[in-house]
């Protein structure tokens, strides 16, 4: 990390070059996987292309399980198949037979900010959507690298 103060980093600064995806043809239990495998809680979603068309999330897994079509649960949740002995936490089982995909449960708007925006502008511009994560484009609008919250924390916390 630079030595610059944390406020005047750029994304380009602080943003994560090595991008995981996940297909929007895989299931949801494989992506159930990955988030743990990787520790993630959401992941930018390619085409058969390798084009970025959404990103899909714990909560996305979380609300398409909830029963609720509507229900946006809120709080601490993570995927598993046994009760929860966490406080507050609940969990959300995926069945074992589940057929859904990424593509049903994804949101489809891709959310990105320039190499070039500072950290106060990522804040504001997360906070303004409500997400946790922000692609990142170049000059010519290619995806170029992620940042998630705990990307801004990080530049914000480094002195």
């Amino acid at each position: 990390m630079p030595t610059t103060q944390p406020l005047s980093l750029t994304a380009a600064d602080i943003m994560q070059t090595d991008l995981l995806t996940v297909s929007s043809s895989t299931r949801i239990g494989e992506l159930a996987q990955m988030f743990d495998e990787h520790q993630v809680s959401g992941l930018p979603v390619t085409d058969g292309a390798g084009h970025i068309i959404g990103v899909v999330s714990l909560r996305d897994i979380v609300t398409h399980y909830a029963g609720d079509p509507d229900a946006k649960p809120g709080g601490h949740y993570f995927l598993a198949a046994h009760q929860s002995d966490d406080d507050g936490a609940f969990e959300v089982a995926i069945p074992e037979d589940a057929t859904a995909t990424v593509a049903d449960v994804m949101s489809g708007q891709v959310h990105a900010v320039s190499k070039s925006a500072t950290v106060p502008e990522i804040s504001s511009r997360m906070l303004e959507l409500g997400v946790h994560r922000l692609l990142v484009t170049d000059a010519q609008k290619r995806h170029v690298g992620l940042i998630t919250t705990f990307d801004v924390l990080r530049a914000i916390a480094a002195k």
